[in-house]
């Protein structure tokens, strides 16, 4: 087994970080223009799509950035108050099933947390900080690749499933993150 663990690497390495290093976005002009995060004035004219990309940028990147504008229709999500946000937080990580699997703390840890009043307000407020700020922490952008066996027996490393674990309270967010997205969808679709 010890062999495949560098085999098992690279295969993991090469099937996930397979857009790194080739994305057009991340050309120096691009980057100047628009920033690694989007946070530089021009993405603004992304957004109204009236940006002009340099020249020299290729028709799917060109099509990537006008499929980026605004809809039509948008509905700017509401503002809700701090404290009903924090109600709807709580019992979304009460609901949550612990047979999960996570990286880093257990869900069982959050849910725990979620009983008493001051360790989820705490938490609460530590989750924010990537809404809020666009901050993401390190173990936010790191994930466990975990192999199993597609077949009972079959210890061939290309024979492997490759699960990547992400951190729970990551998991949370973006849990929330998806929901908003699908009710602003809906909003718009009706």
């Amino acid at each position: 087994m010890r062999q495949n663990v560098p085999l098992s690497t690279a295969m993991n390495t090469r099937k996930y970080h397979q857009t790194e290093g080739g994305s057009e976005l991340l050309s120096n002009v691009l980057v100047q223009n628009l920033g690694c995060f989007g946070e530089e004035p021009l993405v603004e004219q992304v957004l109204n799509n009236t940006y002009v990309p340099p020249p020299g940028t290729s028709a799917t990147t060109t099509d990537f950035l006008q499929a980026c504008q605004y809809a039509d229709n948008l509905q700017r999500p509401l503002d809700l108050p701090t404290l009903v946000w924090y109600w709807i937080i709580v019992k979304t990580w009460r609901q949550q099933k612990e047979a999960t699997t996570s990286a880093n703390q257990h869900i069982g840890h959050y849910k725990a947390n979620m009983q008493h009043p001051t360790l989820s307000w705490l938490l609460f407020q530590r989750a924010e900080i990537p809404t809020i700020s666009g901050y993401f922490p390190s173990r936010h952008r790191r994930c466990v690749a975990l192999m199993i066996m597609k077949k009972v027996m079959s210890f061939s490393v290309d024979k492997q499933r490759t699960l990547s674990v992400l951190d729970s309270e990551f998991n949370h967010n973006n849990r929330s993150l998806q929901y908003e997205a699908m009710q602003s969808t809906l909003k718009i679709i009706q």
